[in-house]
């Protein structure tokens, strides 16, 4: 089955002139009972426990397995009799099957944990939005799985600013994360999880168009303020944000404004640009982009 998948997924590849990486990577994930024995133990403590070395015994319970394809067997986690396996490899396929012409797929990263327990795709778009002249962003897509029980299934959107390439791997509202709460159960279904992501994807790119309109919008000095005191911004992490430069730019947002040059793009990225290269958790991340993205749009696109 995992085969004929990986041959539906390079069939299409090739159609579409996509090229794939990490596919041959991807191990199969099968379920069964581990077998534990007692060999080099203290003899003392196993006969504490009535127990001998030549004891050979099955574990009680289910495990879910990685089958490499370099012959590595990796066991990954103990699972209740309702957890539902979907396959790593299944899980691109459906996205893939499932992205929009619009979206001109370019390529599928494919990265999987050296246990075969996650599983992490990208998909990347060769169509760029121009933010404004010179500054172009290009959608992303990743699909994260899991066989040992640590994340939900995940589907989210990004955007690559390729004038900088920092990412912007979200942080931003406007794009649609799908973190099913079914954490492969028996009432997961793939194809439903995959359908609700592309039923909002053409929504997702359509509102990148929003930050053309801070890219028109020219600030100075009171509104740095403004968005500052709006945000709660304290004094360094003002210093850092007028003074670091931008990525792509080469100036600060100091150094802009001092040319009356600076929009709310600039701006804007500066903010993104200090979340990104922080050490916080991307939960963090997440949620302070959100706060930036609700008072740029508030001020910018409101005015």
């Amino acid at each position: 089955m995992e085969n004929i998948i990986n041959e539906q997924i390079m069939e299409k590849a090739d159609k579409l002139n996509v090229k794939v990486t990490g596919l041959d990577k991807v191990p199969t994930i099968i379920q069964g009972r581990p077998l534990f024995d007692f060999g080099d133990v203290d003899t003392s403590i196993l006969e504490k426990f009535g127990q001998d070395e030549d004891g050979l015994f099955q574990a009680s319970g289910m495990f879910n397995i990685a089958l490499h394809p370099d012959g590595r067997v990796e066991g990954l986690k103990t699972v209740s009799k309702q957890y539902q396996v979907v396959q790593h490899n299944e899980a691109v396929w459906k996205l893939f099957d499932s992205l929009p012409e619009l979206y001109e797929l370019g390529n599928i990263d494919i990265h999987t944990s050296h246990d075969g327990g996650n599983c992490v795709a990208y998909f990347k778009s060769n169509k760029p939005i121009t933010i404004k002249p010179g500054d172009d962003v290009y959608p992303r897509t990743f699909i994260k799985n899991s066989a040992d029980a640590t994340v939900r299934l995940l589907i989210n959107s990004a955007l690559w600013r390729l004038v900088c390439s920092n990412g912007m791997m979200r942080p931003d509202n406007r794009f649609t994360a799908l973190n099913t709460r079914k954490l492969h159960k028996g009432s997961l279904d793939l194809d439903a999880e995959v359908q609700k992501y592309i039923e909002s994807i053409e929504n997702d790119i359509e509102s990148v168009g929003l930050w053309s309109q801070y890219a028109q919008k020219s600030l100075k000095a009171p509104d740095i303020d403004t968005i500052f005191q709006q945000l709660e911004i304290g004094p360094r992490v003002q210093d850092e944000l007028l003074n670091t430069p931008l990525r792509g730019e080469n100036k600060s947002v100091k150094a802009l404004i001092d040319a009356n040059a600076l929009t709310g793009w600039d701006f804007y990225n500066s903010f993104t640009q200090r979340i990104t290269d922080s050490d916080s958790t991307e939960s963090v991340k997440i949620e302070n982009g959100i706060k930036v993205s609700n008072i740029f749009d508030k001020l910018l696109i409101a005015a």
